[in-house]
């Protein structure tokens, strides 16, 4: 079933954003008509997710929400830590784990979609701090 949850993910995001209709093969609008996903996000991971009085807001909340209107595929959101959302997902306990990194060692397990974000990290230091 993650393989089906996947495809509609990936097929949504790369292609379909300003589609008026999305066609979905027979095991697709079932799954849709009779699943919920349970998708796991961060609680303070600004601008892509948080919560602010029990009300999800941010970037991939909103890309949810549109995937939810153009689908009609009913999602569940929980927010929680990343390692116990880590968690829930490795366990299987949650469909969906929203802004997770690739790996190696992850895409072993995990279908990824393309990235709707890359986040470029880097170290800044004083420059009189050479002796560490």
């Amino acid at each position: 079933m993650r393989k089906v949850i996947y495809f509609i993910l990936f097929y949504f995001i790369t292609t379909t954003l300003n589609a008026t209709s999305l066609t979905f093969s027979s095991e697709e609008q079932k799954y849709i008509n009779t699943k919920t996903v349970k998708v796991a996000v961060l609680p303070s991971f600004i601008p892509f997710s948080m919560s602010n009085d029990g009300k999800l807001e941010g970037l991939s909340h909103d890309i949810f929400t549109l995937i939810q209107q153009k689908t009609g595929i009913k999602m569940q959101f929980h927010v929680d830590t990343w390692d116990n959302n880590f968690d829930k997902f490795t366990n299987n306990e949650i469909d969906i784990i929203d802004s997770i990194s690739y790996t190696k060692k992850r895409s072993s397990y995990i279908s990824f979609t393309k990235p709707y974000h890359i986040l470029q990290l880097a170290l800044f230091s004083r420059k009189e701090f050479i002796n560490y």
